[in-house]
């Protein structure tokens, strides 16, 4: 591929595959555990733990832990203790896969395409920090109530992991679509 050092550098380009799948399907075991905890929230509050990494202000931050209650906070810790068991799988499984694409459009010639899944391995990795960073800030906010900062790094870290993994899967499907359909 190209000269960028990527982390995930040690594992063979013929294991990637199977290190995607391995992570999708642990990913998807954390995503379902998620889920139901989830609903524990969702029950109390009307709203899950992605109300509370997008809340604007303390205002709604408080209010939102205010409608799920003692059981509700307590869901809300669950689902980000959970998180933190799912933030390596899937930055590991988003990773490998833009580097395994990256790979595949590198072997047809498609540098820049190619060079762009390097980065963006990085990207998700980053994304997956920034969730890190997230769910420390949820923890402070769950336990001692929302302050301004707390508010404002959940909400900063959220929206840029968001958008940093919607470009990297958006990049996944695109390139490897094309590559399929040329």
């Amino acid at each position: 591929m190209t000269d960028v050092w990527h982390p995930l550098a040690f594992v063979e380009q013929v294991d990637r595959g199977d290190a995607i799948r391995i992570m999708l399907v642990l990913s998807a075991l954390a995503a379902i555990v998620m889920g139901r905890v989830g609903r524990d929230m969702r029950a109390r509050g009307g709203r899950g733990i992605v109300a509370l990494e997008l809340a604007r202000d303390v205002d709604e931050a408080r209010a939102l832990t205010e409608r799920w209650g003692d059981e509700g906070v307590s869901a809300a810790r669950r689902s980000i203790a959970v998180d933190f068991a799912f933030v390596p799988l899937y930055s590991a499984a988003l990773s490998f896969a833009c580097l395994y694409v990256g790979d595949v459009v590198d072997a047809r010639g498609w540098g820049a395409w190619a060079a762009a899944g390097d980065v963006l391995t990085w990207g998700v990795l980053v994304a997956g920090a920034l969730d890190l960073l997230e769910n420390v800030a949820m923890l402070r906010t769950l336990g001692s109530g929302p302050t301004p900062a707390g508010v404002a790094v959940t909400r900063a870290s959220a929206a840029l992991k968001f958008g940093l993994l919607a470009v990297a899967a958006a990049y996944c499907a695109c390139v490897r679509t094309a590559d399929w359909l040329l």
